[in-house]
């Protein structure tokens, strides 16, 4: 099994977030997974000649801030990251998306439309009662200790193959 991360700059940093979110995956699969890649660490696309990254059996975009959601829903993909992202519904591979936003940010048309897409084009989004529910704006930080990683792991399991033995 191959699990995929892609969020902010700010898991480069390896966060309490981050590394709350990789013991949960752990603690969930009941081992540590065969491969982890992190596509937000590869600064570019692949030279020519240069190997291919192994395709991803799932990826889980947390957290998904309002811009990642936008650009990604639209089709920009001016990062390495967003280009993963924007392939991935084509090529079948499973996607769950946890977004971080505020409320004033998530009541606006142009993210509506953004989640609407990338559902309909079977992208998981975690967002409405029961999932993440956005936070007032300026209590981002009070939150993100909060952040609820286990959704994301426990959707994206259910669409992952049975583990080999």
């Amino acid at each position: 099994m191959q699990v995929t991360a892609s969020s902010s700059p700010r898991t480069q940093n390896h966060e309490p977030t981050q590394v709350e979110g990789h013991v949960l995956a752990f603690e969930y699969f009941g081992a540590v997974p065969g491969r982890i890649r992190y596509d937000n660490l590869k600064p570019e696309y692949r030279s020519p000649g240069e190997l291919k990254s192994p395709q991803a059996d799932a990826i889980i975009v947390a957290p998904g801030t309002f811009n990642t959601i936008n650009k990604w829903a639209n089709g920009i993909s001016d990062t390495y990251a967003l280009g993963i992202l924007a392939e991935a519904p084509g090529l079948n591979i499973p996607v769950v998306a946890l977004p971080f936003v505020n409320s004033a940010l998530a009541d606006r048309a142009p993210f509506k439309d953004s989640v609407n897409t990338l559902r309909s084009e079977g992208v998981r989004i975690l967002l409405g009662p029961g999932e993440f529910e956005p936070h007032l704006p300026g209590s981002g930080g009070d939150r993100i200790s909060d952040f609820p990683w286990q959704l994301a792991i426990a959707s994206v399991s259910d669409q992952l193959p049975a583990p080999e033995l």
